[in-house]
């Protein structure tokens, strides 16, 4: 079994005990979300719209936020190794302002799990000598 059918399990375990919209799984690019039947770290967060000037189109994106978020209690994060600092700061960061009351508690009081290969080894390069 690879990782990413024990991802699977495991949030069909916690998804069977607490329902379907307790777990969401995403990962940084489209090809793993697509793997693990999760969405896209991108797709995740409305970043574009939280950015944006206009105080209109930020209270939508933090009320689409708030109501993708409501019922889930587990975050599970594929492909660790590409997940950024930068990244786990901007969740917090609009989980925060999402769920202003619960903004005391570690990310929201959301729990996370980030799922990767701890041991991820860089690509083999081959190297080919001539001799004549």
């Amino acid at each position: 079994m690879g990782k990413s059918e024990v991802l699977k399990a495991c949030a069909l375990g916690v998804r069977l005990q607490h329902g379907y919209n307790s777990v969401i799984i995403a990962a940084k690019n489209n090809r793993a979300a697509k793997l693990v039947g999760g969405v896209t770290f991108a797709s995740l967060l409305p970043i574009e719209g939280l950015k944006n000037k206009k105080i209109e189109l930020r209270v939508a994106a933090l009320a689409a936020l708030r109501k993708r978020f409501t019922g889930v209690e587990l975050l599970m994060l594929d492909e660790k190794s590409l997940v950024s600092l930068e990244d786990v700061f901007y969740l917090k960061f609009f989980l925060d302002l999402a769920f202003p009351e619960r903004s005391h508690l570690p990310v929201s009081g959301f729990s996370i799990i980030l799922i990767g290969d701890y041991y991820h080894l860089p690509p083999v390069e081959v190297i080919v000598f001539f001799s004549a």
